[in-house]
């Protein structure tokens, strides 16, 4: 049935833009992170070095500067925690996590290194750290926003030699500092599980909620709370103590460009043009509706999706980039889908064109689109719509997975701005200490030092540890360094911001056999280096994420 739908497009004075909710571009974040598995004492954990890896992948995309600390003993976490906790009095939000062993003795909780040998209960206020010397060094530092995540409830491998009736099962409960969080794997008193995949069921469930944009860090727990009961079938149960004095988003991303406007309120220089088009308002399926300007609504989830994948294979870091500027129906905001998201499409039901179980109106056409979840710093997940379940694929050999974006409803009020041209003038901005935005892809590019001309591994080696700005810096695709490259534009086909010393910079990707890609400004195409004996280390380095 074919109905007049009345679309409103919102076009917004500057005054408007001024009053939007978002964490401002000064804020600076710091994370330690913590994980003990190797006890000398006191077994083996399997997850707490997986967690940590894990989590430092995402707060590192979220633009914390990272330091991370791996079976370390006594000394070493006390060490760590006060030299946190002086770096912490230069920045805004500080964040701690901690996977390993952990107990309470008398109301007192404890992270135990992975030297200390209790023989007795006794032992353990001698061998062990106390979880309030985070607490107080973040007091200390006087910090806006304090974040303290304890993935330590698991049980306490030492509790067999000590008396009878001694209790230090789970951790006690600890009173949240003012403008901090303490969160906990599972409620006071209580045990955790390790889990039986490479994370532990708590860390797993922050992994998948943790990049979720527009959620405050109350929400984001709130949703890693669901999960976690779903996954131990209620057994094990998160916690939170909280007493913060204001908003927090881990990814505010979906905060900025949304203005929220109170009944009865009135809102200066906003203008509302209103227009009408025809739409097919009938869902396919009883499900799907096909809109006019090829997207498809999922009506029982609310999602929105691309009438098609990217149409090839693809790697993760290319399909993020991908969803950044694609402008499907002429809309922004779209975005790598999550695992349950992929899969609220998956219908044995159903079958597409290319004979996938999926509706007719989305053109999936090959099996395994990408999510944005990760599950390690090489490797990413995607969804295989052959099997109906999800599988990991390095993320920088895109052999099979394509990209199929997703957005949400409330962004479709809001016309994209327009795609900027490949040759605009104004396309690169230098915004100090080397870095230079292109504003066409939202990428932000740092070249290695003058000189730095240099193996492969060299290059890994320097941007790992460049800290310039927050953080979060990588090596670049071939198809990001192809989107620099300007035939005639300077002396070497690429904007002069971009301090450039030769034609030729590595790329993060490799092939199946593990030969490196690199690209060639000169003639504006990828080659192949070969593994051995022909790298003669005058191939640059450049840094590359996406805009902070």
């Amino acid at each position: 049935m074919k109905n007049k739908i009345a679309l409103l497009t919102l076009i917004f004075a500057s005054v408007i833009f001024s009053a939007i909710p978002c964490i401002a571009s000064s804020e600076k974040r710091i994370a330690l992170l913590m994980g003990n598995a190797n006890y000398t004492h006191g077994g083996t954990l399997k997850n707490p070095v997986n967690d940590v890896k894990g989590i430092k992948i995402a707060l590192k995309e979220l633009n914390f500067v990272v330091i991370d600390r791996i079976n370390c003993d006594q000394k070493a976490m006390k060490k760590a925690i006060d030299e946190f906790g002086e770096k912490l009095k230069n920045f805004d939000i500080g964040l701690f996590f901690y996977a390993g062993h952990g107990i309470q003795v008398n109301g007192i909780n404890y992270l135990i290194p992975v030297d200390a040998a209790l023989d007795n209960e006794k032992d353990v206020e001698y061998d062990c750290v106390r979880a309030d010397r985070v607490l107080s060094e973040m007091e200390n530092a006087g910090s806006k926003t304090n974040i303290v995540i304890l993935d330590a409830c698991r049980n306490n491998p030492f509790e067999r030699s000590w008396s009878r009736g001694v209790k230090s099962q789970g951790l006690a409960f600890m009173d949240a500092p003012s403008g901090s969080i303490v969160a906990y794997a599972t409620s006071p008193g209580k045990t955790a599980s390790d889990g039986s995949q490479n994370n532990g069921i708590y860390t797993s469930a922050i992994l998948k909620h943790i990049r979720t944009p527009g959620l405050t860090i109350e929400e984001m727990f709130k949703q890693v709370r669901i999960s976690v009961e779903e996954l131990s079938q209620k057994k094990q149960i998160p916690w939170e103590s909280t007493s913060l004095k204001g908003k927090f988003y881990f990814n505010p991303e979906e905060q900025r460009g949304v203005v929220i406007i109170k009944k009865q309120e009135k809102v200066p220089d906003l203008k509302i043009e209103q227009k009408y088009i025809e739409q097919d308002e009938t869902p396919k399926d009883n499900r799907f509706i096909l809109k006019n300007n090829e997207t498809v609504l999922d009506t029982k989830t609310g999602l929105i999706w691309a009438v098609q994948d990217n149409g090839k294979a693809i790697t993760w870091w290319d399909a993020n980039l991908f969803c950044k500027t694609f402008r499907g129906g002429g809309f922004s905001h779209w975005r790598l889908p999550t695992i349950d998201e992929l899969s609220t499409l998956y219908d044995t039901n159903s079958k597409n064109k290319h004979g996938f179980p999926v509706t007719e109106l989305i053109d999936i056409g090959e099996c395994c689109p990408w999510s944005n979840e990760v599950e390690s710093e090489e490797a990413a997940y995607y969804f295989n719509f052959n099997t109906g379940k999800r599988d990991a694929h390095r993320k920088i050999v895109g052999n099979f997975p394509r990209v199929l974006p997703v957005t949400d409803p409330k962004y479709h009020q809001i016309l994209a701005p327009p795609i900027l041209d490949k040759n605009d003038p104004n396309r690169f901005f230098q915004k100090g200490n080397g870095v230079v935005l292109d504003k066409l892809t939202d990428l932000e590019w740092i070249a290695c030092p003058k000189g730095y001309s240099c193996l492969r591994d060299q290059a890994q080696i320097y941007i790992s540890h460049l800290d310039i700005q927050g953080g979060g810096w990588r090596m670049p695709t071939v198809e990001e360094l192809a989107s620099l490259y300007q035939k005639g534009v300077g002396q070497k086909n690429i904007n002069p911001y971009i301090n450039l010393q030769g034609f030729e910079v590595w790329s993060i990707e490799i092939t199946n056999d593990g030969r490196p890609f690199y690209f060639d400004f000169m003639h504006g195409i990828s080659s192949i280096r070969p593994l051995h004996g022909l790298d003669t280390g005058t191939i640059q380095g450049f840094a590359v994420r996406f805009k902070k």
